[in-house]
């Protein structure tokens, strides 16, 4: 190996590295490719074959969950908090709920969010006929499915549409709520 300043921890890690520098592998069978600078692999069998990477766990059975602020990831990466997508970006958090929609002309439905309704930034409102077809809101090309929406200080609206939601009436709707810290 002709590498410099590489750390490699654990039964075989590092061996396919023979001229990169300023890696890292750390776990069983873990590797950095040839010839890169400052990549890091953490786990068993994780592999980075890019410079200035950096790898947690390895792929199908050596796949790992990352979790930040949980003890018990969920998914690939599972943020308990805030995500800020960008320097200028807000930090966001999602909220998903769902009913049923009235079964009734002129009728409501009603989603206590729970938020200062100041930092909502975007609801999104999908109601399934049954039929495995999904609405937004102030669709009108086909009758029967029109509804709309609001937001008030304490919850999310759903309102049917007097006389053009009757195919909507008692299916399931989701409303996923995207707001600010």
């Amino acid at each position: 190996m002709s590498g410099n300043d590489n750390i490699f921890i654990g039964a075989s890690s590092g061996n396919a590295n023979t001229t990169g520098t300023k890696n890292i592998a750390i776990g069983f069978n873990s590797h950095v490719g040839t010839n890169l600078t400052n990549a890091i692999a953490i786990g068993n069998s994780a592999a980075t074959t890019v410079s200035n990477s950096l790898v947690l766990g390895g792929t199908g059975i050596n796949a790992v969950k990352v979790g930040i602020g949980t003890n018990a990831p969920t998914a690939e990466l599972d943020v308990f908090g805030y995500t800020k997508l960008g320097n200028d970006a807000p930090k966001i958090r999602m909220k998903k709920m769902t009913s049923t929609l009235t079964a009734f002309g002129n009728g409501s439905t009603t989603f206590n969010h729970g938020l200062t309704s100041s930092k909502i930034l975007q609801v999104t409102i999908f109601v399934e006929n049954g039929s495995g077809n999904f609405y937004p809101p102030n669709y009108t090309h086909i009758p029967g499915v029109e509804y709309q929406y609001y937001i008030t200080p304490t919850a999310v609206v759903v309102h049917n549409s007097t006389s053009n939601t009757s195919v909507l009436f008692g299916q399931p709707v989701t409303v996923l709520i995207t707001y600010e810290e």
